[in-house]
């Protein structure tokens, strides 16, 4: 319970002699760039390791803090992603409004980001995350299937209600996690809380809507 992650360039020869160098020149650069970027995250990833100590901690306890596990290179540009997609202008269908327009601040959330947004689709696959879920589970293979951002700004009166995350997924078994990124400094009041221990009670919850507190169809 708990209150409130390569492309391939195909270039066609030109047979104009003004565009091959332009050409070959971008293709390089883009290269060498991607090259770059896949070595530094594969130190950063070497360097997010797991102790024997911790893993039993998540085993037991159901949670476990991992500090500096990402640089701040990734928070920056997530950072910018989710300013463009909860800006008020922005015509986005699928961020869900928990907040209403008359209570002070903005709580607001968004499934799936890594399949719309480009930041977000290479910080599943290219950040740290992966290899962490991997090493908390003590696991050769890492499977993912779902992101969630939410948003919740200063001043927002609303409080999280404690639920159960395991509901809202169609997976079963203890082989499964999830990664709780902050993009901005919380105070502690405003922390994520967990029940320690709540996942071997082997009690499910069912699911509901945050905006309204009503249980899914079939929950």
């Amino acid at each position: 319970a708990e209150s409130l992650v390569p492309p391939q360039v195909i270039m066609f020869i030109k047979l104009c002699a003004a565009l091959a160098t332009p050409l070959a020149l971008a293709a390089f650069l883009n290269v060498r760039i991607q090259w770059r970027r896949r070595l530094f995250n594969r130190y950063l990833r070497r360097r997010c390791t797991i102790s024997a100590q911790q893993r039993t901690d998540y085993r037991r306890d159901g949670v476990i803090c991992v500090r500096s596990a990402f640089s701040v290179d990734w928070i920056k540009k997530l950072q910018a992603a989710t300013d463009a997609a909860i800006k008020s202008d922005s015509k986005n269908k699928d961020l869900e409004e928990y907040s209403t327009h008359d209570q002070p601040g903005r709580f607001c959330g968004e499934m799936d980001c890594s399949r719309k947004y480009a930041a977000f689709e290479e910080f599943i696959f290219e950040s740290p995350a992966a290899q962490l879920a991997s090493a908390v589970l003590d696991s050769s293979l890492t499977a993912f299937f779902y992101d969630i951002l939410f948003v919740k700004e200063p001043g927002t009166l609303q409080r999280t209600v404690w639920h159960q995350d395991l509901g809202y997924w169609l997976v079963q078994g203890e082989d499964v996690c999830s990664i709780w990124m902050p993009l901005d400094p919380v105070p502690r009041a405003s922390c994520l809380e967990f029940i320690r221990g709540s996942h071997a009670s082997g009690i499910e919850y069912a699911p509901f809507r945050f905006a309204d507190g009503v249980p899914y169809q079939g929950a």
